[in-house]
Formats: structure tokens, C-alpha cells, sequence
């Protein structure tokens, strides 16, 4: 399966930057040297975040992927080693349709970034029940807990409802 590096979570296609809490959005707009003023607020984060960030997807994900492969994927002839370039036990994805999964599925997510909303949706999605749960460290909970150990059998879910059997 193919996703992005675990860092670059938010790179995957279709990833809802509203899912994210605004601080989360101002350090991957830091990380990636965008400046936002303090005091804008979440929407105009989030739009900050598309124009500079979500549209630079391929070029972001490309660059990654050639840094890697320069500083690990090179022989000392400076030829690439003809085993698949990794990071962090993942295959790196550039194109849109090698994505195939959610990206809360993915090795590594971190249920810590996202918002009240984003959790409990990702929870109402693979029917987990919210009642009675009052605090985002409970919802992070029940995601670790519920959702992210059983990741594969989401996954598989997922392929099952596509059409992917092929069995």
C-alpha cells in the first residue's frame, strides 16, 4: 500500500485541513517556511494551507523523495540502488492515484492533531460510539484504542467495499 511519509500525513489527496486544530496548521506552515501571522484565524489558515501547501502537493512529495533518495538511496557511484525507496518502512506516493487509503489509516497517525469534529466524525464513521465521551484525550482514546490497532481491518474493509476481492 502507498501512502505519503508519515510526517507529511496531510499531503495525502483529499486530506480536510479543517480536520486539523490551527496550531497544527501554523507548524505545517512553518515547517514548510510559509509565514501566517499570529492572529489569523482557522479559516484563513486553512486557506493559507491550501494555496501554499495542499496545491504543492507533487512538489513537496517530489522533493522529499529525491532528498531521500540522495541521502540514502545513492551507491557510492552516485547510482540508485535498485531496491524500492523507502522512508520509514513506507513507500513514498507522489501521484493521487496511488493513494489508497484514509490518511488516519496510515503507520504512525497521530489522532493528537486533529479536531473535536474531525475525531468524532472518523469515530461515527467505523460506528464507534461517542456517548457520553466529554473531552478530546477521551475521543484520542477510543481512536487509539478502537481504530488504530485494527487498522487492517479497515483497510480490508475498504478494499472489500470497492470491488477489490479479486479472489
Amino acid at each position: 500500500m502507498n501512502f505519503p511519509p508519515s510526517d507529511l500525513y496531510y499531503l495525502a489527496p483529499g486530506f480536510p485541513p479543517a480536520a486539523l486544530t490551527a496550531d497544527v496548521i501554523k507548524n505545517i506552515l512553518a515547517k514548510h517556511n510559509v509565514a501566517a501571522a499570529s492572529s489569523l484565524r482557522k479559516a484563513d489558515l486553512i486557506e493559507l494551507f491550501n494555496d501554499k501547501i495542499a496545491k504543492q502537493r507533487k512538489n513537496i512529495l517530489i522533493t522529499r523523495e529525491e532528498n531521500y533518495t540522495d541521502q540514502n538511496g545513492a551507491d557510492q557511484n552516485g547510482h540508485e540502488r535498485e531496491s524500492e525507496d523507502e522512508h520509514d518502512g513506507q513507500n513514498f506516493v507522489v501521484d493521487d492515484d496511488d493513494f489508497e487509503i484514509p490518511y488516519y489509516l496510515t503507520p504512525n497517525f497521530l489522532p493528537t492533531v486533529l479536531s473535536v469534529s474531525a475525531l468524532r466524525s472518523i469515530l461515527f464513521t467505523h460506528n464507534i460510539s461517542v456517548a457520553g465521551v466529554k473531552t478530546k484525550n477521551d475521543l484520542i482514546e477510543l481512536f487509539s484504542t478502537k481504530i488504530a490497532p485494527n487498522r487492517l481491518h479497515f483497510l480490508d474493509i475498504e478494499d472489500k467495499e470497492d470491488g477489490e476481492l479479486g479472489t
